[in-house]
């Protein structure tokens, strides 16, 4: 083999370790802190529980709507990545990042889904609140059941849509678990999933 050839596919093959390598610690570094965010929730959801006084917490309050952890504005929101990889098993908490992508803006949310987290347009009945027409006032429940997530449409005129992949279901009252990468359509909003 010719000397320059074969230092030219030496040096092809140092770039790409060094590319592969920067690739993996990149995703390392943000499932690190997509984990340390859900971690300082649970903590801030626990601390608000020790907060609230005895009489409050018989009454069961009403969970109020959710403040998003990030938002973005862009003048062009791109369509959401839908991949199908399967969430984590295991004894740990599970969180669901949620990422609202709307006409105007981004906005993304960690929330607990042992709680049961409602999406739909009524400010104070929703821990998400959407401001699409095409919502109802509670539109959807997502909750945790037996180590799984699920997803079900408690809405009466508004539609939910799962996609997963290039696979799409209809969500109905009867509930379909949620995987990391799915992405739920109310209305014109879109709801990117990642379970944490």
């Amino acid at each position: 083999m010719n000397k320059p050839v074969l230092i030219g596919l030496i040096c092809l093959g140092v770039f790409l370790l060094f590319s592969l390598m920067r690739f993996i610690s990149r995703k390392r570094r943000e499932k690190r802190e997509k984990e340390m965010m859900a971690g300082d929730r649970l903590r801030e959801e626990a601390l608000d529980s020790l907060l609230v006084n005895e009489r409050a917490r018989r009454s069961k309050m009403e969970t109020f709507s959710a403040k998003p952890v990030e938002v973005s504005y862009n003048a062009n929101t791109s369509d959401p990545e839908s991949g199908g990889r399967k969430g984590k098993k295991g004894g740990s908490k599970k969180m669901l990042q949620i990422l609202e992508i709307s006409e105007v803006s981004e906005r993304k949310y960690m929330l607990n889904p042992q709680k049961g987290i409602r999406i739909g347009s009524k400010n104070g009945k929703n821990n998400i609140v959407l401001t699409d027409s095409g919502v109802d006032d509670i539109q959807c429940e997502i909750m945790l059941f037996d180590g799984e997530i699920y997803t079900r449409n408690v809405g009466q005129r508004g539609s939910v849509v799962l996609y997963r992949g290039r696979q799409q279901a209809q969500v109905r009252q009867k509930a379909i678990p949620i995987r990391t990468g799915d992405v739920l359509q109310l209305g014109r909003t879109r709801l990117k999933l990642e379970i944490v």
